[in-house]
């Protein structure tokens, strides 16, 4: 290599400081702080810590020395200038975590966590303060290496690689350790990263090298898992002599490397684009570095606070998902998915800081959604709901008019402010046509190729059909397998990731043993079944009057641990309980789920047998089935109320496909309510409106009928204010959760006066009439002082419990069900009215015999105890899977049971 060139050289290290300062702060603000001191394992790793701590200052003075005295060293290192930047680059990105962590992360501020907070940052086991250490011994690696001839340099970078293979076999040739081992491998990193080459070359690599260099490690600082295992486990490791390095390099070393080289790639990559626009519109190569920078900057928060929108910005339980197991794989995979959104508003735009400025606004409109359909419904935001814009009036009005408006107006000033950024910055186009072109192709491809490449969430993706790109994918640890709910594949495989895997919607997955001799062999089977039952049964379902009430959000509160309510505020629903059929309802939804689990009343059908990627099947399943078995079939008269908009769900839409005549609702309905009277400063319909509504059509209407409700009354929101008065209780609930419980249990208790009207109005009616009441969920309002996400996870199971009962205005047999889930709710009536059944709800009563509760990928037995799937006797495996056929056979497949009379019900 020429030594004339070197002096030369002279990168400017303010922009490129700058870089790694934001994007180093960018990475700590994803890591969990050090709040209590680690006691050392053992004396040998103190001594490392202390070694560590030294080595900062060694560094400065080792720096100082070849840097500023050495003469044939880059002109850089020479000026005292560079160590002050550097210096107060770092010093910028610890103020800035110490702020971040206080105002995000600290939940008490304390003097002990205030400086545990300042000793993360300059923990020699942390991977922020190795960067630096790095940074501050550039000047040694650099001189050392730009002074060697080419062969030697080859000589030493083939050494060195031969010591991490020679590491990798250790265990076979019985090598001794090296303690050492980290360090080199950083020294390889910053040599390949981080060195100018020449004169001639240093402005084209200078920039890639180190944007990619401290992009990488920003990512690894990131990712608490990473920065455990690479970092403080690889330090105890090197200190402890008792644990071998073949875990070590297998599992943390050698695949951190490989995702170290393609985050490196990618950066470069994204430099290099950033380097053409930049020489076609003239900036000078710091402002591409600072535009470069900046982008990947907000394309990694974007990824950060989308995945925190799905915890609910608990950062706390955010970390715990990432460190359950490795995600380095999974946070590339994730970003690279925004990127690529990026790069094609960038196609559009062509113009820097609008286009970044609109990515921004589309990202932080993901995250508030997110955020509040996860906060209201327990559910994020999937594909479909794109196609649900009909229910954006009603999520308004959940969230808060105000608030909303509030949220635009700061999108439009930010967006504003941008525009006018870019208007004086006089930056022009970013590309020409080709290049243009060839971003929007990268762009466009890239994210199709996501699309349709990313192995759809699929609990049997371990079949036959596996693609390269999603072989590599799972590799990469993403989980298309066992995934119960798209908030779990959210939370566990990234929010961009399961979103674009959720796209291609898939209704349900075949299986295996699916053909035309199956589905005849349940029919019989299931006919004769029904042939025993309907012998010992006297009555037909359409020779009655059936009500289903879905009451919104009804479920006792006092079931909750931690939960002392002053009185019963539902005196009434329990002494019919303790009278009629009854039990608690194993929910689907905590919070939300509402028109799911009324689709799963009316049919029979479970979500639980639907790709967990089918979120809603008034949308996506009724509009194509060409028939769904439903309760209401057998009746000739059969009409749905709900006080709300009609739209919501595209409810008006898939009652008319079931088969109601008539769908009466606020607005958007084929009739008007007549009754719209709200309680106080309610914002909904009350119940005792909409039970007046139910016995207004039963007057109009003598003959048998079916009557669906959903009611209103107990929807969220519940601010205080909302009733006159509310109920006083006791709780372990924050502040904020009491005050919403209190208005809400108040309005139980309306609920509870509404509801003894409705059954003495129904007890004067000389026909027979039944009443199937239930609470679709427990409102999503339960947050508890300490220990909530614990408490959470361990109340899981009473969390989805909520209210039901079934009444009939005439002497039936009370059945013994103390749990049940909606689908089996249609079986259960029938028994207690002494109904014949259709060879279908043969098979459905014997599901309610044997697992009369299936929700949410857990069992029930008949005692309401939870069961896990290895314990289900062979029997209940059959007849689960007999289940699972008929759903398939009738949603997705070629209905060879309806053309068998499979749904048929006996009439009268």
């Amino acid at each position: 290599m020429e030594q004339h060139g070197i002096n030369r050289v002279n990168i400017n290290h303010g922009a490129s400081q700058l870089a790694f300062a934001f994007l180093a702060t960018a990475g700590a603000f994803g890591s969990s702080p050090l709040w209590a001191a680690t006691a050392p394992a053992a004396g040998r790793l103190v001594l490392a810590r202390l070694l560590g701590g030294l080595t900062l200052f060694a560094a400065v003075v080792i720096a100082l020395l070849y840097g500023r005295w050495l003469k044939s060293h880059p002109a850089a290192y020479r000026a005292w200038s560079t160590y002050v930047v550097l210096l107060l680059a770092w010093a910028g990105t610890v103020l800035t975590s110490w702020f971040l962590n206080l105002v995000f992360l600290m939940p008490v501020p304390t003097w002990t966590r205030f400086w545990h907070i300042f000793r993360f940052a300059f923990d020699p086991t942390m991977p922020a303060f190795a960067v630096f250490w790095l940074l501050l011994i550039g000047p040694v690696s650099t001189a050392g290496f730009i002074r060697l001839s080419r062969r030697r340099q080859y000589w030493l970078l083939g050494g060195l690689s031969l010591i991490v293979i020679g590491l990798v076999i250790q265990p076979w040739l019985s090598l001794n350790r090296v303690i050492l081992l980290l360090p080199v491998l950083l020294i390889v990193l910053w040599t390949v990263n981080a060195v100018p080459r020449t004169a001639q070359t240093a402005t084209k690599t200078d920039g890639t090298a180190l944007i990619g260099f401290v992009t990488a490690f920003a990512l690894l600082n990131g990712d608490p898992q990473l920065m455990t295992e690479w970092w403080q486990d690889g330090v105890r490791a090197l200190t402890d002599l008792r644990r071998s390095y073949t875990s070590l390099i297998r599992a943390d070393i050698m695949p951190i490397l490989v995702t170290t080289v393609l985050v490196w790639l990618l950066a470069a990559v994204i430099t290099r684009i950033f380097s053409a626009s930049g020489e076609e519109s003239g900036l000078g190569r710091p402002k591409q570095w600072l535009q470069t920078a900046l982008a990947g900057i907000v394309v990694m928060l974007s990824f950060y606070f989308l995945q925190a929108s799905s915890s609910l910005f608990n950062f706390g339980q955010m970390s715990g998902y990432l460190s359950d197991r490795p995600t380095v794989g999974l946070i590339a995979l994730n970003i690279v998915i925004l990127l690529l959104v990026f790069l094609v508003i960038v196609f559009l735009i062509n113009r820097f800081w609008v286009s970044l400025g609109v990515y921004a606004l589309i990202a932080a409109v993901a995250c508030f959604a997110n955020f509040q359909k996860s906060a209201l419904r327990d559910e994020p935001v999937v594909p479909l709901d794109l196609q649900s814009i009909s229910i954006l009036p009603e999520l308004i009005n959940m969230i808060g008019t105000k608030l909303v408006v509030a949220f635009l107006i700061i999108l439009v000033a930010v967006l504003a402010a941008l525009i006018a950024v870019q208007w004086r910055s006089r930056d022009g186009r970013m590309f020409h046509w080709k290049a243009r072109l060839l971003i929007g192709l990268v762009g466009i491809v890239g994210l199709a190729g996501m699309v349709w490449g990313m192995p759809t969430v699929n609990p049997g993706w371990n079949g036959k059909k596996r693609t390269a790109f999603a072989t590599v994918v799972v590799k990469a640890h993403y989980l298309p397998t066992q995934v119960s709910s798209p908030k779990w594949n959210y939370q566990q495989n990234g929010v961009p990731a399961a979103f674009t895997s959720m796209i291609r919607v898939k209704i349900m997955n075949q299986p295996a043993d699916y053909s035309a001799d199956t589905m005849r062999e349940i029919a019989n089977r299931y006919r004769q079944r029904a042939k025993k039952i309907n012998a010992q049964r006297q009555r037909t379902l359409n020779s009655q009057t059936v009500i289903y009430i879905l009451s919104e959000s009804y479920a006792d509160p006092s079931r909750v641990p931690g939960v002392k309510l002053s009185g019963v505020p539902n005196p009434y629903l329990r002494q019919i309980k303790a009278a009629n059929t009854s039990g608690v309802l194993d929910s689907y939804g905590y919070g939300g789920g509402t028109a799911n689990i009324e689709f799963e009343t009316l049919t029979g059908l479970s979500m639980d047998n639907f790709a967990p990627a089918m979120t809603v099947p008034y949308v996506y399943v009724v509009p194509k089935a060409s028939y769904l078995p439903n309760v209401i079939s057998t009746f000739r008269t059969k009409n749905a109320i709900h006080p709300f908009t009609g739209t919501t769900y595209q409810r008006n839409v898939a009652f008319k496909k079931m088969g109601f005549q008539d769908f009466y609702a606020d607005s958007s309905g084929t009739k008007k309510i007549t009754y719209t009277q709200r309680l106080d400063n309610s914002s909904f319909v009350s119940d005792q409106s909409a039970f007046m509504e139910v016995l207004k059509l039963l007057k109009e209407k003598k003959q048998p009928q079916f009557i669906q409700l959903s009611t209103m009354q107990n929807h969220l929101p519940y601010p205080s204010g909302t009733y006159k008065t509310t109920w006083p209780m006791k709780t372990d609930l924050t502040d904020n959760a009491a005050s919403e419980l209190q208005t809400y249990t108040q309005g139980l208790h309306y609920t509870d006066a509404a509801l003894k009207h409705l059954i003495a109005q129904v007890n004067r009616m000389k026909r027979r009439v039944t009443i199937v009441f239930y609470g679709d969920h427990l409102p999503g309002i339960y947050a508890f002082k300490q220990d909530n996400t614990q408490k959470m996870k361990q109340y899981d199971n009473i969390l989805h419990q909520s209210d039901y009962f079934i009444y009939s205005n005439f002497k039936t047999a009370k059945q013994n069900r103390p749990v049940a889930s909606a689908n089996m709710f249609t079986p259960l009536m029938l028994a207690q009215t002494d109904s014949q059944v259709s060879p279908y709800y043969a098979l459905l009563t014997q599901m309610a015999d044997s697992v009369p509760a299936i929700e949410h990928g857990k069992y029930m037995n008949e005692k309401g105890e939870y069961i896990a799937s290895v314990a289900l006797s062979s029997a209940q495996k059959k007849l689960l899977h007999d289940y699972l056929l008929v759903q398939y056979d009738v949603t997705t497949g070629k209905n060879y049971l309806h053309q068998e009379g499979f749904y048929t019900m006996p009439a009268h």
